[in-house]
């Protein structure tokens, strides 16, 4: 005997009925986002939503808009950013360049090639504004990340002017 009752597990499938309503309703209201433009917030959405209480083919689905999601505001956000670092407009290489990391770098996208340089302008975009923890995260996440880039150089030389 388990010890379980019937009501612990009528709860158990209400609650897991809950959960994969849930995750329905946040995929559903990812594709609105999706089909309205609003690609990054399609993305952070899918990302926070424990997919897994989902029928097969459509978790399937949910994880193609997500990579999809991501696809579309990354060339994007990527050249503002860029766009951004020449006029040192550091906050808005912040708000455009982290979205970018989190959802290509921090989730392991093997189609993104961009990542030293997306890390070294977060480190420089921080320093330039104050945060100098933040700053030496991102030049360390440049050199652990890509220790053989160019941009591994460079923050290696903020950061020991931060040290």
């Amino acid at each position: 005997n388990s010890g379980a009752t019937d009501s612990d597990n009528n709860g158990a499938e209400n609650d897991a009925a809950e959960m994969a309503s849930k995750a329905q309703a946040a995929y559903d209201n990812a594709k609105n986002l999706y089909d309205s433009g609003k690609f990054a917030e399609a993305a952070d959405l899918l990302a926070e939503t424990d997919l897994s209480y989902l029928d097969y083919t459509t978790k399937t689905s949910a994880e193609k808009l997500y990579m999809d999601s991501v696809d579309k505001f990354t060339n994007n956000y990527f050249n503002t950013m860029y766009s951004n670092v020449s006029k040192e407009d550091w906050n808005a290489v912040i708000a455009y360049g982290l979205p970018v990391y989190t959802h290509n770098i921090e989730r392991n996208n093997s189609s993104f090639t961009s990542g030293s340089a997306v890390c070294f302008n977060l480190g420089k975009a921080y320093e330039s504004t104050g945060d100098i923890e933040k700053a030496k995260e991102f030049y360390q996440a440049t050199i652990n990340l890509y220790p053989t880039s160019s941009d591994a150089g460079y923050a290696e030389y903020r950061l020991s002017l931060l040290q």
